[in-house]
């Protein structure tokens, strides 16, 4: 049986729903809300798997928020995951910068406040998910995803290298999507968000606050240098302490002071040990509680 030809109303509503399409296109503007080391990280050709290692407040989250807008709105049908450890940390980091955007355009989008989603006019979708540990990984097997962001990567757990091998990478494949990783320095120089930072494979890059306009901008009266010299003096702050330089300047400074056990592979790893004197041996058991 032949279809019957679509009503003229029906006929309208697409009409209407395409021109609100391309307005949203034609109006936003990604380069709006970021720098250029942003725009570099978002946009310049190269790896499909990128890090970026940045200071406090460096901007890194409102790129992601536009990057993922910009996506949705010029992709139709494609799926951007953000991810973080939790759900609130997902509305204390980057919802309301989203919510901004959106409002700011007024574009006519779907948000759902309660998962922490947000579905365009042309089938595309921001998601939003928190992941504390490897059983949470596992809700989001089998996505399609046309770009995936992991934010404030140091703070999971080497679970995360479950997490990018076996569920998000799988999820880009449909697309060839893309992977970024972002984050500030840990304060050791190990776990998997360490190793992606340090391998050649990805394409690595790295920014400070130093570089945001809204942050520095000695021409408007903002110096963050007059401001960061005003807080060393106020709390008596070592300008060589590691976790000042890696919130700071988002330096990979190794702070053995943070560590319960200050463990050091330099001094505590032996290939080798003395063939002479009595030993004494100590047995250990770490049962995960």
């Amino acid at each position: 049986m032949a279809k019957s030809p679509p009503s003229r109303n029906a006929i309208l509503a697409e009409l209407e729903r395409r021109k609100k399409a391309d307005s949203a296109k034609s109006d936003f503007n990604f380069e709006d809300y970021c720098f250029d080391r942003q725009i570099d990280f978002f946009r310049s050709p190269g790896k499909r798997f990128r890090t970026a290692v940045c200071s406090r407040r460096a901007g890194k989250t409102i790129g992601i928020a536009a990057d993922m807008i910009d996506t949705c709105i010029k992709e139709e049908g494609s799926t951007c995951l953000y991810i973080t450890i939790t759900k609130q940390n997902v509305r204390n980091i980057i919802w309301a910068d989203l919510m901004k955007i959106i409002d700011d355009y007024k574009l006519n989008a779907k948000i759902d406040n309660t998962r922490l989603s947000i579905k365009f006019e042309n089938g595309s979708k921001i998601a939003c998910e928190g992941v504390k540990d490897r059983q949470e990984i596992e809700k989001m097997r089998g996505w399609k995803l046309k770009k995936a962001y992991l934010d404030e990567a140091q703070s999971f757990r080497p679970y995360l290298k479950d997490l990018v091998k076996d569920i998000i990478i799988p999820a880009l494949r449909d697309h060839r999507g893309t992977l970024y990783m972002t984050g500030t320095p840990g304060p050791v120089l190990a776990g998997p968000f360490y190793d992606y930072t340090q391998s050649e494979m990805w394409g690595n890059y790295h920014w400070t606050a130093f570089d945001n306009p809204h942050m520095h901008n000695p021409e408007s009266g903002l110096d963050l240098e007059a401001t960061l010299q005003e807080e060393r003096e106020l709390f008596d702050i070592d300008m060589n302490d590691a976790g000042y330089q890696r919130e700071t300047y988002g330096k990979w400074v190794e702070d053995l002071n943070s560590l319960v056990f200050r463990f050091s592979k330099r001094k505590n790893i032996y290939r080798e040990l003395p063939t002479e004197g009595d030993w004494y041996y100590i047995f250990g058991i770490d049962i995960g509680f």
